[in-house]
Formats: C-alpha cells, sequence, structure tokens
C-alpha cells in the first residue's frame, strides 16, 4: 500500500508546508471531543504517526489518555 493510501486510512491531515519524510511535530487529533495529542518525533513523522496507530489498535498504547479515547471513540473519531 502507497503512503497516500495509508495516510488517508489513517485520516491524517499534513499541512501545506510540511513533510512526513522529516522528523518534526505532529497532532493527533480527536475530532469528536476536539482533544489531542502533541508528539515530536528525531524518525520520518510518517513513521511515527504509524507506530501511535499499530499500538492504539492492539490496545498497548503508552499514553493511557489517548488509549482509553480511542477506545472510547474509535478509530473514526481520530
Amino acid at each position: 500500500m502507497s503512503q497516500i493510501n495509508e495516510l488517508q486510512n489513517m485520516n491524517i491531515k499534513v499541512n501545506e508546508n510540511c513533510s512526513l519524510e522529516k522528523p518534526g511535530i505532529y497532532k493527533i487529533l480527536n475530532t469528536t471531543n476536539g482533544k489531542y495529542y502533541i508528539g515530536s518525533t528525531t524518525m520520518r513523522a510518517y513513521k511515527r504517526i504509524q507506530h501511535h496507530y499499530e499500538m492504539l489498535k492492539v490496545g498497548k498504547h503508552k499514553n493511557q489518555h489517548l488509549q482509553n479515547a480511542w477506545n472510547l471513540y474509535g478509530i473514526d473519531a481520530f
């Protein structure tokens, strides 16, 4: 699956001047309640965000607040 297709499946929106192929700061937004998780990475942002989604899907994310929201609202809220 291409990077673009994966991003669409993960409901990730990228700002015009940003690149997911570089390190940076990112936000995971809960579109249901407006709360968000801010993170930063020294690796490619795409890979880090992908890791968050993988951990959330299996219920093992290190941030319990984010995991609880994921469990409550589901993937479509993020």
